[in-house]
């Protein structure tokens, strides 16, 4: 008993500031204070907080206004605790989000590009966690118009929609139709319109990594080969990344090959031309270009690629198309429940950092 009233003393003690004098702790403003002032029921004062559209905005900006001048601020213990049952909760189905294809018919089957069926795939993972389902509905598809289009989505209640990447051949591509009454993301960077949120790969970053790693390894005359489509594609942020990153390093910059190759030999003479000892590309290049090339990889010449796909044994970025999938699904479902509908006012872009793969298209070189 003596211990527990010293301890019971000790904790009035410093409840009184150490020295006696009584200190008020200020009570946390909770939703049912807002609630008594704003005179209407606290479950108003979430869904207007949440910007639910169930609310008035009148009553909306009432609550916020109220909200801001007693100082409510969520209590993170309670919205911790909320996270953590929905992660335990089994999902309930609540809906099917739209895949949205540029395409006659459907881009996700089984012999599509495995960066088409990753990103598909990180997306129905991520939507099946959820709640949702994912059903692809093919923009051009025979006899299929924008009207008719926004009207098989409502009838189905689809508000959420996923714009897959754009085929090599839309180049600055544009989906017309009326986007008000849903919420949209676009996977990658090559929808000029509409301006609407999207996510990708972070390039400009990843061509530095390449750029870095390479001369980690011993690289020095670095040489960069995409086609002028893929960089306006892309909009010159892998030409920016290399650029900016040979400079920092101090590193040559050799002449760019940039235009469509008709002859693999394009190809050797720009490497001996440049005295290149590695050189940069996109997908695709290694498995159908340097197979015709009297270059042998690693040895005369390293070659990274901007986009190593699962299973290969080419060294380069891993750019992590699941996650870039995953990562649209929750930034949708969070508009879906925001209510935020329509082309926004501000596009805002979420870059997913890539990775460095290593593989057996580099070699670790003496550096003289």
């Amino acid at each position: 008993m003596r211990v527990f009233g010293q301890l019971l003393y000790f904790i009035e003690f410093e409840a009184a500031g150490g020295d006696g004098a009584a200190i008020t702790m200020q009570k946390r403003v909770t939703i049912r204070d807002v609630a008594d002032r704003v005179q209407v029921h606290y479950s108003t004062v979430a869904r207007a907080l949440n910007n639910n559209t169930r609310v008035s905005e009148k009553t909306r900006l009432k609550v916020k206004a109220a909200a801001i001048e007693m100082g409510y601020a969520p209590d993170p213990m309670v919205s911790a605790l909320s996270s953590y049952r929905s992660a335990i909760r089994r999902a309930v189905y609540h809906g099917t989000l739209a895949w949205l294809s540029n395409e006659a018919r459907p881009l996700i089957t089984p012999d599509a590009l495995l960066s088409i069926r990753n990103y598909s795939e990180g997306a129905r993972e991520q939507a099946a966690m959820m709640g949702y389902q994912i059903e692809e509905f093919p923009f051009l598809e025979e006899g299929m118009t924008p009207r008719r289009y926004v009207q098989v989505l409502r009838s189905r209640g689809i508000t959420g929609i996923i714009v897959g990447p754009q085929a090599p051949n839309h180049f600055d591509a544009e989906i017309r139709m009326d986007w008000a009454p849903f919420s949209a993301v676009a996977l990658g960077p090559s929808l000029h319109w509409p301006p609407i949120h999207r996510v990708s790969s972070n390039q400009f970053r990843s061509m530095k990594l390449v750029v870095q790693e390479l001369a980690a390894l011993g690289y020095r005359r670095i040489g960069l080969y995409v086609e002028k489509q893929m960089h306006q594609r892309l909009d010159l942020t892998w030409m920016g990344g290399y650029m900016a990153e040979m400079a920092e390093l101090g590193l040559p910059i050799p002449e760019l090959l940039t235009d469509k190759i008709k002859d693999v030999r394009e190809v050797e003479d720009w490497v001996a031309r440049n005295r290149l000892d590695a050189f940069i590309s996109s997908a695709g290049f290694y498995e159908f270009w340097l197979p015709k090339s009297k270059l042998r990889v690693p040895q005369d010449i390293g070659f990274a690629s901007l986009h190593v796909l699962g299973g290969e044994a080419q060294a380069g970025i891993n750019q992590h198309d699941r996650e870039i999938g995953r990562a649209a699904v929750n930034l949708l479902v969070g508009m879906m429940q925001r209510q935020e509908k329509g082309i926004p006012k501000l596009a805002q872009r979420l870059l997913i950092d890539g990775t460095w793969q290593q593989g057996t298209t580099v070699r670790r070189r003496v550096v003289r």
